[in-house]
């Protein structure tokens, strides 16, 4: 249980989010460099926040396949 633990403990990497949330990595890789402003503290936010909570609220997440999400279709 150790393991599941951690696992559950560590924080996401700026991919990880840009892939939960559909937010462009480099858009990610902007607010996390801005200095001491609301940006800086929104991705510290996402990326702490739980992957259930991210993939219920934005709703994106990618199949085994690679295709968008049904929230993407048709767009």
């Amino acid at each position: 249980t150790t393991a599941l633990k951690n696992k559950k403990d560590k924080k996401m990497t700026l991919k990880e989010v840009s892939e939960l949330t559909g937010i462009p990595y480099q858009t990610l890789l902007g607010w996390n460099s801005s200095k001491g402003d609301y940006r800086k503290s929104l991705v510290r936010l996402l990326k702490n926040a739980d992957r259930s909570v991210l993939i219920k609220y934005f709703g994106y997440k990618e199949d085994a396949d690679n295709n968008p999400s049904s929230r993407d279709k048709g767009v």
